[in-house]
């Protein structure tokens, strides 16, 4: 069996997705379209766009037209994206002009429904009881085109059964678990940071709670030390607010590090404070260190962090109070916390395992 994919993402999220791919025995060869080449991997063919121009519109249309002549000369037996929008929208056009059935895989959770691309802050945190009405527009064209797909993946329950709540097929919504690297492991070295936050710093992320909830921690723990390691459009604004809090001597701006894994074995917490994700690499590469994740319920993390088990999970993302209180809690509290190191790694051992076996099951589906 071939495979036609269109991908979107960065080379370390895209290898990580197309991993489990290449060990699937009936899939022969996965042509992947996307803005460059990628990672070397078995089995993977690249079709990159040669110019790449800066009209959104325009790039879109030629994204189309190059999986349109990959489809046609190279004649794959299946169709799959990554993202509804745009990714998914191509995908599905080309499948009836190919004449292919076609999946698509969410990876941002429901918010992927009620947007064409962007991440709208504030409308859509997955810690609400219940989220707003989908726009007609999105409900009309989004669900349409999942409900037209052979089959979806998500990365979570909490997504599978919002997709179902739509009236979309559950049999046909597989939850695909992330692969951890061999990379992260957990190692004996010495800790230098209580808290670290890895990830973009961007407005989603609410990195500005984490800094709230350390101006508490630090009445009661004067020398706490917290590490940000990431870079993104909202850095200065975040260092801005150190400065407001004087915590200059307590908060670390280290910039993007490839070496991710051994800033969480030098860290004794991690801390996430999205309002919405689908399940972070930065979770379950954390835990596979040793370091437990204190987060937002946003999403399907609920399927990887057991609140007091392997992790703490805050209700609302923007509750710095209760996240300070938390991080406290364990800090004064290194028996528990390494109660919750050794089930972290515990419970990430097996995640990455059967992601091949549910993508074999996926095919055997299309045959």
């Amino acid at each position: 069996m071939r495979i036609l994919m269109h991908i979107g993402l960065s080379d370390r999220s895209m290898a990580n997705q197309l991993i489990p791919l290449t060990k699937v025995e009936n899939l022969k060869k996965i042509y992947v379209v996307r803005d460059k080449e990628g990672p070397k991997l078995q089995k993977i063919k690249y079709f990159p766009i040669k110019k790449i121009p800066k009209n959104r519109f325009i790039k879109i249309i030629n994204r189309f037209l190059l999986l349109l002549k990959v489809c046609k000369k190279q004649n794959p037996d299946y169709l799959h994206a990554y993202m509804v929008f745009p990714w998914g929208f191509s995908i599905y056009l080309l499948s009836k002009i190919c004449n292919r059935e076609y999946g698509i895989s969410l990876i941002a959770g429901p918010v992927e429904i009620y947007t064409f691309g962007g991440s709208p802050i504030g409308k859509y945190s997955y810690g609400a009881k219940v989220l707003p009405p989908i726009p007609l527009v999105h409900k009309i064209l989004n669900i349409k085109i999942l409900k037209n797909s052979t089959i979806i993946t998500v990365t979570g329950s909490y997504t599978k059964d919002f997709l179902a709540s739509l009236g979309i097929d559950k049999e046909k919504i597989f939850i695909i678990p992330h692969i951890v690297d061999k990379r992260f492991r957990k190692k004996n070295m010495q800790k230098k940071y209580d808290l670290v936050y890895v990830g973009r710093l961007v407005k989603v992320k609410h990195v500005e709670i984490l800094v709230e909830a350390v101006n508490i921690v630090k009445r009661q723990i004067n020398n706490i030390k917290v590490v940000v390691v990431g870079e993104g459009p909202e850095r200065k604004n975040l260092e801005e607010l150190v400065k407001n809090y004087n915590l200059q001597k307590n908060i670390d701006f280290v910039g993007f590090k490839s070496d991710i894994w051994n800033w969480f074995n030098i860290s004794r917490i991690n801390i996430l404070t999205s309002e919405r994700e689908g399940v972070p690499y930065s979770v379950i590469e954390s835990m596979a260190c040793g370091t437990p994740v204190i987060a937002s319920n946003c999403g399907d993390i609920k399927d990887i962090i057991i609140d007091n088990y392997n992790g703490l999970l805050i209700n609302r993302y923007n509750d710095a109070k209760t996240y300070s209180k938390k991080i406290i809690y364990l800090l004064k509290n290194p028996i528990l916390l390494e109660r919750l190191s050794q089930n972290a790694v515990e419970s990430i051992k097996n995640i990455s395992l059967n992601a091949s076996e549910i993508w074999d099951d996926i095919f055997k589906k299309i045959n």
